[in-house]
């Protein structure tokens, strides 16, 4: 199967997924669900067969956690406490995103821009201050996973100063993670609102899809050895 291929199986698994959360077909969505993840990750590694080292072990562990993290959320209302096995899997996978964007940095010696933590800082704690009050016995794992996700978007927003293919690609699906993930929280912890699995689901897929359509056009330009 060619490589260019992938990517289309992505885009119809996904609109399979979204109309089963339009049609509340709950079977369908469950099972359509781990194969938006299942066809990113077959394209990354059939697009990335030459390439070897650090970088690629961890952004596939990152890919491969969340695709944990979506199993595990599928059973959340069989069991509730399948709900913090997939937050700790998608929190595991943004420490992983955070390394491989950093190395990325680092290896095109872009120095840390610390006025950028000022916007960062800034919607991670006007969300935790609208959800701080709903959260109950979550507060302490929303707190550490905002956190997390909000390091993750610092060190991801340095690619527009990589002048390199794909490096608006991963700033784009940093950004449509944090607003996925947003969506998410406000939607379980502060208030309900309508067609919220649609605009959660399509956020994060779009997330996932730019964040490895912009590492493969990176990849294609660097060296088979990526350390």
């Amino acid at each position: 199967m060619r490589n260019s291929t992938w990517p289309i199986i992505f885009l119809v698994v996904l609109a399979a997924h979204l109309l089963s959360i339009q049609q509340q077909f709950s079977l369908l969505a469950s099972c359509t669900k781990p194969l938006l993840l299942l066809s990113l990750i077959a394209w990354f590694i059939k697009s990335t067969p030459d390439i070897t080292g650090y970088l690629k072990r961890i952004l596939l562990a990152a890919l491969f956690l969340s695709l944990a993290g979506d199993v595990w959320l599928i059973f959340e209302k069989i069991n509730p406490s399948f709900f913090i096995f997939g937050l700790i899997c998608f929190l595991a996978a943004h420490v992983f995103y955070t390394l491989a964007f950093n190395r990325l940095r680092s290896n095109n010696t872009v120095a840390v821009k610390w006025w950028l933590a000022i916007f960062v800082a800034a919607f991670y704690f006007s969300l935790m201050y609208i959800l701080f009050a709903h959260l109950g016995d979550m507060k302490i794992p929303v707190l550490i996973y905002g956190a997390v996700i909000s390091i993750m978007l610092f060190i991801a927003i340095h690619f527009f100063f990589i002048k390199k293919p794909g490096s608006i690609l991963i700033v784009a699906g940093a950004l449509l993670f944090i607003t996925s993930d947003s969506l998410l929280a406000i939607n379980k912890f502060y208030s309900s609102f309508t067609n919220a699995g649609m605009y959660i689901m399509l956020t994060y897929a779009f997330a996932q899809y730019y964040i490895v359509k912009g590492i493969i056009q990176y990849l294609e330009t660097e060296n088979k050895t990526i350390t």
